[in-house]
């Protein structure tokens, strides 16, 4: 695009005004690339923002990040949409699936 830099300026806010689903999109697969090295495809980041409630818990998050994009750090592979909460779980558990398993145990032998 030609013109000023104020012009390009207005023509990008505009655009991102009439285009938020798609920039929304588009900022999240750029994010994401950015800060885990998985370049995801632009549909699939479409689709996945669609998801309303988290892939545990089903609760809907309310907060301002909404619900982040999970992925396998060892495989790179997206697992799903988690809420705050749940993906932290996780992080916490670095992905430990027999860690989490005691962790269930210990919460069903201490009920």
């Amino acid at each position: 695009m030609k013109g000023t830099p104020e012009e390009i300026s207005a023509w990008q806010r505009e655009y991102r005004r009439n285009n938020q689903e798609h920039v929304r999109a588009q900022d999240a697969r750029h994010k994401f690339r950015r800060k885990h090295g998985i370049d995801i495809p632009l549909d699939v980041v479409k689709e996945m923002k669609k998801q309303q409630l988290c892939s545990i818990c089903r609760c809907e998050e309310m907060g301002s990040k909404g619900l982040a994009i999970d992925h396998c750090h060892k495989t790179k592979k997206i697992r799903g949409m988690l809420c705050q909460n749940c993906n932290q779980a996780l992080g916490k558990f670095k992905d430990n699936v027999l860690t989490m398993q005691k962790a269930i145990q210990y919460l069903i032998d201490n009920q």
